[in-house]
């Protein structure tokens, strides 16, 4: 479960990375007074590769987000399975600690029949 939630804390991070320096050039845009054409093209060009970039990040982050769900899962059905496992534990001591002592109770009331009603 910590794995899947460092992965996707690191996912998550990664597309907020990305979503900053996208929004860095955007401002970098509106300051540029007279922004060369060659410049503009090749901004464009890296804000198309920033926007697919973007869209698997957040796909990845999704796959992480459904990791992590799974792993939680996983971890309440191991709880349960576990709370169960010692409730049964439990039930099973009582039941042997129940019969040895009726079985001592038994072995004293015979050695009491023997020595005072025999």
């Amino acid at each position: 479960f910590l794995e899947a939630r460092e992965a996707y804390e690191r996912a998550r991070n990664r597309l907020e990375e990305i979503n900053h320096n996208r929004q860095k050039i955007y401002v970098f845009l509106r300051k540029e007074e007279n922004p060369e054409s060659e410049k503009i093209i090749q901004i464009r060009n890296y804000l198309e590769i920033q926007r697919g970039n973007i869209e698997k990040q957040e796909e990845r982050v999704k796959v992480k987000i459904d990791n992590l769900q799974e792993c939680q899962q996983e971890l309440l059905l191991k709880r349960k399975n576990r709370q169960v496992l010692e409730k049964l534990r439990e039930k099973e001591f009582d039941n042997f600690r129940k019969e040895f002592l009726l079985k001592q109770q038994k072995e004293l009331d015979e050695i009491g029949i023997k020595k005072y009603g025999g």
